[in-house]
């Protein structure tokens, strides 16, 4: 949240929908509602590394990286 000429407004980007926002608002202005699609976590840890992999080298990037580290080459 952030505050812009004396009014506060929510940053939908950066809002995780956890709803603290909802009953610290004094005039109740601020309520929860469902921003679209479920974001569902990671099972574990390897494959929430495998979606950043993924997300920030591709789908053909991660899996050369991978085979470089498996090969013991320098990364």
């Amino acid at each position: 949240m952030h505050a812009a000429d004396g009014a506060t407004a929510v940053d939908h980007d950066r809002c995780i929908g956890c709803s603290v926002c909802v009953p610290t608002c004094p005039s109740t202005a601020v309520t929860l509602r469902a921003k679209g699609e479920d974001t569902v976590p990671p099972k574990d840890l390897r494959a929430l590394y495998g979606r950043v992999m993924t997300e920030r080298f591709g789908l053909l990037g991660t899996a050369k990286r991978i085979g470089r580290v498996l090969l013991g080459r320098q990364v």
